[in-house]
């Protein structure tokens, strides 16, 4: 099996560690305003990394973090990786927690691996858990890396062993789907940070954001094959990734 294939099946994802700059610098100020520390649910969380290094940095602001994924592999990972205090395998926009039961709900680097409208329902669901929200995601002209995608169009043409539907699931869950208009986040609510590679950080108590002001350009979901072999959705998959990108420059040029 080709390594990016094993390693997304296997274990999960991951992403830059300085996109947990701005995060850690706004906890790092609720907790100082609460006088206390944070409940912090991580949702879309991963491999982890970006929280295992924001715990090292704010040993004291933190007081329970937890994790969510989707992924089986990645809750099984975290059983022993010691980031998270509770794991919840769960969807980002249907998630296991009461109303305002989280200090802060974050989500880094989650929205833009969404179908379209999902990242937004995910958002509502981020607003209803938490009582403050803290978003990372690339702005509309840094969601498609038309380099990784032509290289991994090449790779996934060529491979030879079928992809069955589990392991077209994880694939899947890696490829950038979606975004979020920045302008009509900060219509909704949310404070932008925007930093360079191209990133939008937004935070927003969660009593003040306005879900229904949020716009969102994302691909559709790629009908199922009749058998068992995703070899040729996951190839569309990724041409469709591709394509967002032409579309989100004509949208939002310049954002």
């Amino acid at each position: 099996m080709r390594e990016y294939r094993h390693r997304l099946v296997t274990a999960g994802q991951s992403s830059p560690l300085y996109l947990s700059d701005v995060p850690i610098l706004w906890l790092r100020k609720l907790a100082e305003a609460n006088g206390r520390p944070l409940s912090v649910l991580d949702v879309g969380c991963g491999l982890g990394d970006q929280m295992r290094r924001i715990r090292q940095q704010l040993p004291q602001a933190l007081a329970r973090v937890g994790g969510v994924d989707w992924s089986p592999a990645t809750v099984r990972f975290h059983a022993t990786s010691g980031i998270y205090d509770e794991m919840l395998p769960a969807d980002s926009a249907a998630l296991p927690a009461a109303d305002q039961s989280w200090d802060v709900a974050l989500s880094m680097e989650n929205l833009e691996h969404l179908y379209g409208e999902q990242s937004v329902a995910a958002i509502g669901e981020l607003a209803r858990v938490g009582r403050f929200v803290i978003i990372t995601t690339p702005v509309p002209r840094d969601v498609v890396n038309r380099a990784w995608l032509h290289g991994e169009i090449a790779e996934a043409e060529g491979d030879p062993l079928p992809l069955p539907a589990q392991e077209y699931t994880c694939l899947e869950s890696a490829v950038h789907k979606s975004a979020l208009d920045p302008q009509s986040m900060a219509a909704a609510g949310f404070t932008l940070v925007q930093t360079s590679p191209e990133h939008g950080h937004y935070f927003a108590p969660a009593q003040q954001v306005r879900v229904e002001q949020i716009r969102c350009l994302g691909i559709a979901e790629v009908p199922a094959p009749e058998g068992d072999d995703h070899r040729a959705r996951y190839v569309a998959l990724l041409r469709a990734s591709l394509a967002l990108g032409d579309r989100l420059a004509q949208a939002w040029p310049g954002r």
